[in-house]
């Protein structure tokens, strides 16, 4: 089990979850909380955003699925340390 306390590892999840949901849209942020670059990297060097919409979409829901992988199992681990 993590030692971060599980508001953290959600609240990171969660702004992952977000900046994804912004560049599948054709927003690409950098992540300043983080200091993460989107997919593609495109939030600091726009040459490299991907123009295509499919790939984009299949990164994303991947991205999504993995993600709430993640957030599901942090939220498993925390009611498990309840019990």
């Amino acid at each position: 089990m993590s030692s971060t306390p599980t508001y953290l590892q959600l609240g990171y999840i969660d702004k992952k979850i977000e900046q994804s949901l912004l560049w599948v849209n054709g927003v690409p942020v950098h992540d300043s909380t983080y200091g993460e670059c989107c997919a593609d990297f495109s939030c600091c060097h726009p040459d490299l955003f991907e123009t295509d919409a499919d790939k984009r979409i299949a990164h994303h829901t991947k991205f999504m699925d993995e993600m709430f992988a993640r957030r599901k199992t942090v939220l498993s681990q925390q009611t498990l340390g309840r019990l």
